[in-house]
């Protein structure tokens, strides 16, 4: 039973000395290899994220900020209207001759839902936009009057922020909206205010237009949501101050003046994952423009590459094992009976002869040793 054990031991010593070799030369170089591979992967998709992130909020956010800017450009146009008879004796008269031949119902845009013209001396005059109905057109004047009133006597535009409405108009939806008012000059004093309310949705389109590869959202410098790109969230006034995205920004205590890359850890229940976020500012109106998207949906491929590599490779493994074992065999038993076969003359037993019947080395081996034992 020694004997055996020693010769199977003998009969493997050598499997396993390539074994070892095997896996320190090949295997090891082979592992080291692929993970580089893939870390290099997921670096660079990382990067690539980022970049195409940046070229998307940028655009984004310059493009939101000349859509409110042209609400701004189309009030102060209406503006420009009146003032032409702003040096004239009796410029009221002529501000009510452009109000009786109905310029604000004219200047009205399919993202006005009110023009208001209000006067130092009280004077009011309204148009509604399309599908505004009259206990909606009275609230909307009600709330532009304060605006009106508040840039005369700071003798400056006036905005509302963005807030959310409900209308006929707008079959009834959330719609953000934002009130812009701007004061009218007579002879260098202010004698009136121009106020509209504009809906947004031209704005809103815009957003999802640019997230077609990230969700995109805009928030106020408090983080309460404007715009979101996702239809389940749009007209939604929620409060995102406590979303780790949005807390990362507001957290600095000061508005940011350029574009950053960071990013967070988000749970969902028992799920957390990575995020990359870029966050832009809309620098006029103090918003704030996020870009975002789950890192772990661009690494699937990476990863999915990772496990099948992983699979492939202990499959190769567990096949070189094998026909090392069965090689091992072959090669290694011949030469084990030859050396028993020795063995068995060393101890005077000249009538065993090596039973090698294959036909390479090993066999001319086996055949020169019995030829060997035949003359002794």
């Amino acid at each position: 039973m020694a004997q055996q054990e020693t010769r199977f031991k003998r009969r493997y010593s050598i499997f396993l000395v390539l074994c070892l070799l095997l896996i320190v030369l090949v295997v090891v170089p082979l592992l080291s290899y692929a993970w580089k591979a893939i870390s290099t992967s997921r670096d660079y998709i990382e990067e690539s994220l980022r970049e195409r992130q940046m070229k998307t909020a940028i655009p984004a956010a310059l493009h939101i900020q000349t859509l409110i800017g042209g609400y701004g450009r189309h009030l102060y146009g209406l503006c420009g209207a009146f003032e032409i008879y702003a040096n004239e004796a009796d410029y009221r008269k002529e501000y009510e001759g452009l109000l009786e031949r109905n310029i604000l119902a004219r200047w009205a845009t399919e993202d006005t839902l009110l023009i208001q013209y209000l006067g130092t001396e009280g004077t009011q005059f309204s148009v509604a936009g399309n599908g505004v109905s009259g206990p909606e057109k009275a609230q909307l004047e009600a709330f532009l009057v304060p605006l009106g009133r508040a840039a005369i006597k700071a003798d400056a535009p006036q905005n509302s922020g963005v807030f959310f409405v409900h209308t006929g108009a707008l079959k009834n939806m959330s719609v953000p909206a934002i009130a812009l008012c701007m004061p009218l000059h007579s002879k260098g004093a202010c004698v009136a205010a121009l106020s509209a309310v504009y809906v947004l949705e031209a704005v809103q389109d815009s957003l999802v237009q640019y997230s077609r590869e990230f969700t995109l959202f805009v928030t106020d410098d408090k983080g309460n949501l404007i715009f979101h790109s996702d239809a389940n969230l749009q007209g939604k006034p929620l409060d995102l101050s406590e979303d780790p995205m949005v807390q990362r920004v507001l957290a600095s205590g000061s508005y940011p003046t350029s574009t950053t890359n960071y990013s967070v850890t988000r749970r969902e229940g028992k799920h957390t994952y990575t995020v990359l976020v870029t966050c832009a500012p809309i620098g006029d109106y103090r918003w704030l423009l996020f870009s975002y998207v789950d890192r772990e949906k661009f690494f699937a491929p990476v990863l999915e590459l990772r496990r099948q590599s992983m699979i492939w490779i202990s499959f190769s493994i567990f096949t070189a094992l094998i026909i090392g074992i069965v090689l091992a065999r072959l090669i290694t038993k011949p030469l084990s009976d030859l050396t028993s076969v020795s063995h068995e003359l060393a101890k005077g037993h000249f009538d065993r002869r090596a039973d090698i019947r294959i036909h390479n080395e090993i066999g001319e081996l086996g055949s020169a040793f019995n030829l060997m034992a035949d003359e002794i």
